[in-house]
């Protein structure tokens, strides 16, 4: 996860990414999820998951170019091999749209003031009086249903899983 906000921060601080779209295809449910989750937290602009009914004939043509794909990999000039070897590469790069389709997964933006709020407060090493955390009621119940804090009458205490998912949205 912090390898994730890690690189999803420096799309934005290093490489001026203005728009960040998400593709969790391929990957193992735990990464899905993961990505889905955090996304929310980084401002991306969509997550999407792409289903390819068909994905062993593409899975055969994948091993067929296995060769070429590994040339492309070590080649000093990527895009002149690609040009040169464009003839079979397109097909695999750029299948026709009926030959797959795609999910949109919603990703409702979390307010960067409220976030940075959660973010003192789950790096907080000691227990906190709820009237003097700045965030609201429903935010507080939130993160205590999550297990990220725990609450009392008076006071708000840090969990072991708040403090390390805090260590994560630090990253940002």
């Amino acid at each position: 996860m912090r390898a994730s906000a890690r690189i999803l921060r420096d799309q934005r601080e290093v490489h001026k990414a203005d728009l960040i779209y998400l593709c969790v295809a391929g990957g193992r449910k735990d990464m899905c999820i993961t990505l889905s989750l955090i996304a929310q937290y980084f401002g991306v602009n969509g997550v999407f998951h792409i289903i390819m009914p068909d994905v062993k004939s593409f899975n055969i043509q994948l091993e067929r170019l296995r060769h070429e794909i590994k040339e492309l990999a070590e080649a000093e000039d990527k895009e002149a091999y690609y040009e040169a070897h464009k003839e079979a590469f397109d097909p695999l790069m750029f299948p026709p749209i009926s030959a797959y389709t795609v999910i949109r997964i919603p990703v409702i933006p979390y307010p960067r003031s409220v976030l940075n709020d959660v973010v003192k407060l789950l790096g907080q090493g000691r227990a906190v009086e709820r009237i003097r955390s700045p965030l609201p009621l429903d935010v507080i119940e939130g993160l205590e249903s999550s297990n990220l804090v725990r609450t009392s009458s008076r006071r708000i205490y840090v969990t072991d899983e708040g403090r390390a998912f805090a260590k994560v949205l630090e990253s940002m």
